[in-house]
């Protein structure tokens, strides 16, 4: 098992034809499946639904592994943690949004672990 971690290294944006960003800054290391146990989300005006998707940065943005609701109006950082393995990402672990705006680079971050 290989530690990482890391956070956005482009924006997260509204699902496009070509959206997907990855969480992690990069993308899984060939051959290993990456486990996430946890995401970080700073807040910002725009946030959510945010959509988690097993996916190369720029693919297309569907088939969501996992969504997230934040309410701006209260939630200004969010953490979660996820149970033993985890979520299981194969190709990539990436993101957009389901609103309109951004998530500036370095506000959603996340760890685990590639085997």
């Amino acid at each position: 098992m290989y530690a990482v971690s890391g956070s956005n290294s482009a924006a997260i944006t509204p699902a496009t034809a070509s959206s997907a960003q990855y969480v992690l800054g990069k993308a899984i290391t060939s051959g290993r499946v990456f486990w996430l146990r946890g995401l970080s989300v700073a807040y910002n005006a725009t946030n959510g639904p945010i959509h988690l998707v097993d996916a190369s940065s720029g693919a297309t943005a569907t088939g969501a592994v996992l969504s997230v609701i934040l309410d701006p109006s209260s939630d200004r950082n969010v953490v979660l943690k996820f149970a033993p393995p985890g979520l299981q990402f194969r190709t990539g672990c990436a993101a957009f949004l389901d609103a309109s705006g951004s998530i500036p680079i370095g506000r959603i971050s996340g760890w685990g672990f590639e085997e």
